[in-house]
């Protein structure tokens, strides 16, 4: 995610990526730790399904989970984030699409918006919700928590360990 002159975010370029392959994995375990989640299990790098983001991970009930952190996106509104992420969800949609944003309650230390899309064609449908996290020192991490058809957990809620007070004082 990269920015434009206009704030948009654009492209996968690595120049404005946070976290290495093993930085990530780092952070994501540390953050899956204070969430208070161990029934996870880290995909191999090489064969994830989400080349996009840093780390991926899936649980045991099915559902898979992603994150990406950006550096140096100050200039990012949150808003703008969010719009660009559904657009893109929704180009690469074939069939029937939809997205809508989610209440997300005032943190103190980092500013948050949680939103969502769906998509299904042919038979097969996927459900992503995201989180994004914009902190104090200009980072934005992307969560994704998705279900690909076969999850048995609550996909919509995946993310709640996520937005409690001693998790939100991880994102720095």
């Amino acid at each position: 995610m990269k920015t434009s002159s206009s704030g948009r975010c654009t492209g996968n370029d690595r120049s404005n990526k946070l976290f290495t392959a093993s930085e990530a994995e780092a952070f994501a375990s540390d953050l899956l730790a204070s969430a208070g989640i161990s029934d996870y299990e880290m995909s191999d790098p090489s064969e994830t399904p989400m080349p996009s983001f840093d780390v991926v991970w899936t649980y045991e009930n099915g559902i898979v989970a992603a994150l990406v952190g950006y550096k140096e996106m100050r200039a990012v509104d949150l808003d703008v984030a969010a719009n660009a992420v559904m657009a893109d969800d929704a180009k690469n949609c074939t069939g029937d699409f939809a997205s809508g944003r989610k209440i997300s309650e005032p943190a103190k230390l980092v500013s948050v918006k949680r939103l969502f899309t769906s998509c299904r064609s042919a038979g097969k449908s996927v459900e992503i919700h995201y989180t994004l996290v914009k902190t104090k020192s200009g980072h934005l991490i992307q969560l994704a928590h998705l279900n690909l058809g076969g999850a048995t957990g609550n996909v919509a809620d995946a993310d709640s360990p996520f937005l409690h007070g001693a998790v939100l004082s991880s994102y720095k």
